[in-house]
């Protein structure tokens, strides 16, 4: 008898295994239509050079159109695009980048366009240079921004290795920093930049009580610095949790529970970040008990063994319990959850 229930148990896991790789496979394939017009950051005329498409899995390269435009249609691998980087090789004077950017894996197509700004090399080294930066932030010129101090940045770690604090690398820190935030945070934009921002700040605050003199003369403060990480965590996880309602529309309904989850769980852990991002308990209570729910549907109609169906019916139960403040709707759902329990 205990053998037996063993083997069902492994039985109803395979089942599980099985029906839950159904559900969660990719939505799509790596299908992408990318257009990007390189630009001087100086002159905003076009720059030529060499544009290719990287996702982790494969790279392509971009074919030019016209001066300073390029273009990539097709697929880039088996497996949906949710970031890409997009590599570009620029001619002399201007120096060339990485800019990390976000698809939508659950979109058939991956649509973006983007214009870049080639920063030129220049005296990286002068307070002048760091100050001139300044307009492309007072004109929202976040890339501008990011392609202006990250040259400078890259040129610091590699000639001085940023081994010794001064006034001109918390400034340079600082503002390429910023720059990182801005672009990640830019509803426009939106770079795979916050995690880089978030870490760059952190370092920044752990500068701070070693440098206070310095973050002074910048009049940057500790405040400013957490403040800002904060934001930068939650914009991170502004743009992965509001992937739960993608999943529901596409009938990806374990993948949405999950995530929702995952979000429940952030709020317990890190409810100074979720705030800011500005999801609500109940919210995702709901958003994990329906999803479970609609998983429990289409676990039947695939059917699905009694257990696993049973098992995300008591998923759905637990999660809509908790609502402080059920609405008629969700009433409705526990009654029903409660009759198909009792079957």
């Amino acid at each position: 008898m205990i053998k037996k229930t063993k083997l069902s148990r492994l039985l109803l896991v395979a089942c599980a295994g099985l029906l839950t790789a159904g559900l969660t496979r990719p939505a799509y394939a790596a299908a992408v239509d990318i257009t990007i017009r390189l630009r001087s950051l100086t002159t905003t005329q076009p720059v030529e050079g060499e544009v290719s498409v990287e996702t982790g899995q494969e790279a392509a390269n971009l074919s030019e159109r016209g001066p300073g435009l390029y273009r990539f249609k097709g697929n880039l691998g088996v497996e949906a695009v949710d970031t890409f980087e997009i590599v570009i090789t620029a001619p002399n004077p201007f120096v060339s980048r990485t800019v990390p950017a976000r698809g939508d894996r659950f979109e058939k197509i991956v649509s973006r366009a983007f214009t870049l700004f080639l920063a030129k090399i220049g005296s990286y080294e002068t307070y002048d240079y760091l100050d001139a930066g300044l307009s492309y932030f007072k004109q929202a010129r976040y890339d501008g921004a990011l392609a202006y101090y990250e040259a400078a940045f890259y040129w610091a770690v590699e000639k001085r290795g940023l081994r010794r604090e001064t006034q001109y690398t918390i400034k340079l820190r600082y503002n390429y920093t910023r720059a990182l935030f801005l672009t990640c945070s830019d509803p426009k934009l939106e770079y795979n930049t916050c995690q880089a921002a978030a870490e760059a700040l952190f370092e920044l605050t752990g500068l701070y009580d070693k440098h206070k003199r310095l973050f002074e003369l910048e009049r940057i403060s500790k405040d400013e610095l957490d403040s800002a990480r904060q934001k930068a965590l939650a914009k991170e996880k502004q743009v992965k949790y509001r992937k739960i309602a993608q999943l529901f529309e596409q009938q990806r309904f374990l993948e949405a529970a999950r995530l929702a989850e995952e979000a429940l769980e952030d709020l317990k852990t890190d409810s100074k970040v979720m705030a800011l991002v500005g999801l609500e308990q109940d919210g995702l209570l709901r958003d994990a008990g329906v999803s479970y729910l609609r998983a429990a549907d289409q676990a039947r109609a695939r059917r699905a063994p009694v257990e696993v169906i049973r098992d995300f019916l008591r998923r759905a139960q637990r999660y809509l319990a908790q609502l402080e403040k059920p609405d008629r709707k969700d009433r409705r759902n526990l009654e029903l959850i409660e009759i198909r329990l009792r079957r």
